[in-house]
């Protein structure tokens, strides 16, 4: 299996019982389409929050009424408003320093997705009571996170 891909059945379970808006960091092949046809579907949003706008080019033809994205810089603390049904992280940070967002993300919304969650040795600096749900069945792994 693409290791880009190894999210996906965790992605899909947690988009499929969430409700209202999702947000993911960062975009991608794997991810993004899926995602779109999930929010379409139910008519709710996908909103891409992206650092890379040449790259987030590849998906331009999903944008309108169920897809946006918000170019961002993954480098400081990102100034999210609202609160969304599920948070994807999957951006191009090195892992060490995406889960800096984590208790941040935490704070709007009650699930989190992971991906590359094997990379992550402890968490315990989540502030957040939470429950998780490690998916471990391809590298790199996945994990849910719920508060």
């Amino acid at each position: 299996m693409d290791g880009y891909a190894t999210h996906q059945q965790a992605l899909i379970k947690a988009a499929v019982n969430s409700k209202g808006d999702i947000l993911e960091t960062g975009c991608g092949f794997y991810s993004t389409p899926l995602l779109y046809e999930i929010c379409k579907a139910r008519g709710t949003k996908l909103i891409s929050l992206v650092q890379e706008m040449t790259w987030a080019a590849n998906f331009n033809y999903l944008k309108g009424e169920h897809y946006e994205q918000i170019e961002v810089d993954f480098t400081k603390e990102l100034e999210l408003k609202g609160n969304y049904g599920m948070i994807f992280l999957d951006h191009e940070q090195f892992v060490r320093d995406r889960i800096l967002h984590i208790n941040n993300l935490l704070n709007h919304t009650d699930v989190l997705v992971a991906h590359d969650s094997n990379n992550v040795k402890r968490w315990n600096f989540i502030t957040h009571p939470v429950k998780m749900e490690h998916f471990k069945g391809h590298l790199p792994h996945t994990v849910i996170i719920t508060k």
